[in-house]
């Protein structure tokens, strides 16, 4: 079932998206946190990178990647709230200490820590309301929530994977993305039909979608189409894209079975530039290459798996404003696949208060 805006006009931890003081990391591996400050330098915003002894604006080549962080996932934690406060957990404290200590935000060991991947902070009005996880409920409650994030409202949603930016991804004004896996299916049927004269990316297409489809079937989380009813009878505009293709297996990392992302394109970094335009920075996945997709193939057939996402944000955003990251070696791909996160989970959201 596809998942219908309200309008088609363009309405409306992490944040929405707004303008950001800073996005906050606490590695560069693959030089992604690099290729990230070249987008922000051309789209004004500033990537902070930890180092053992500060949050430093360039020279990341020179920083010892993850030295004495405990984890890459920025977003994860250290939570940044409208009201100054820096929340993160006792036993990955490195990023949170050093926004306390060296930016003068109010840093707050929380036992009960949300991870930043389970709720998305959004404007309403001159006020933020928030949109969470129901694991972050069962942790904290509603009550708790609105107070620690400064929220006039909640509004928990199912949990689509074990973190909610996996699917989906709030833009402006109360438009919210939500992947919708079986506009993903038609997208690439319809790719298949324009695709008949190029043999080798034919066969490699339907193969994806037979596989994506029987994952469809076993995926045991919540429908998208529920996600969007919750958002939607919260005041919400949910806006159907096609923007995962995932398996389903046992995965060592976690040592349990779960979705296993080839592609997913709302785990994203979403902002606001001075001239009130959203810069989307996703991540860049390698079925494009593995398809034998070239730009060229592309431009006769009218598909590639970029080209679907992209003219799924038309309305929303514009295309010179839409980023790919892959780090070198395709490294945003690997611990997407290997290890349940993207670039989102990489970058804690530094607003400006």
């Amino acid at each position: 079932m596809q998942i219908s805006p309200y309008n088609n006009n363009p309405a409306f931890k992490g944040y929405d998206a707004r303008r950001l003081r800073a996005l906050a990391m606490t590695s560069n591996r693959g030089n992604i946190a690099k290729e990230l400050k070249e987008i922000g330098d051309r789209k004004g915003f500033k990537v902070w990178l930890a180092r053992h002894d500060d949050l430093v604006e360039d020279g990341f080549e020179n920083v010892l990647d993850r030295y004495p962080y405990t984890t890459c996932w920025a977003q994860d934690i250290a939570g940044v709230t409208p009201d100054g406060k820096v929340y993160y957990p006792w036993r990955a404290d490195g990023l949170g200490w050093l926004l306390s200590n060296f930016k003068k935000f109010q840093g707050i060991l929380a036992q009960n820590h949300v991870s930043g991947g389970n709720y998305f902070i959004v404007k309403n009005g001159a006020k933020n309301d928030l949109i969470a996880g129901k694991n972050a409920e069962l942790l904290l409650g509603v009550d708790k929530l609105k107070s620690r994030f400064c929220a006039e409202n909640v509004c928990i949603i199912p949990q689509m994977d074990y973190h909610i930016d996996l699917g989906i991804r709030p833009l402006t004004n109360k438009n919210v993305l939500v992947c919708d896996d079986d506009l993903t299916v038609a997208e690439l049927e319809k790719g298949i039909k324009r695709t008949e004269d190029f043999r080798i990316v034919n066969e490699n297409l339907r193969v994806i979608l037979a596989r994506f489809k029987e994952a469809v079937s076993k995926n045991f989380h919540e429908k998208p189409s529920k996600t969007a009813k919750v958002l939607s009878d919260h005041g919400y505009n949910p806006i159907s894209v096609p923007a995962r293709i995932y398996d389903v297996k046992f995965k060592p990392s976690t040592k349990s079975t779960g979705l296993v992302y080839n592609l997913n394109y709302v785990n994203a970094v979403a902002l606001e530039n001075n001239k009130n335009e959203i810069i989307y920075i996703t991540n860049k996945s390698l079925l494009d290459r593995q398809c034998g997709i070239t730009p060229d193939t592309e431009r006769r057939t009218g598909f590639s798996f970029e080209k679907m996402f992209k003219d799924s944000l038309k309305p929303y955003v514009d295309e010179n404003n839409i980023y790919f990251v892959s780090g070198e070696n395709y490294e945003i791909a690997d611990y997407l696949t290997n290890f349940d996160g993207g670039i989102h989970c990489l970058c804690a959201e530094i607003p400006q208060l």
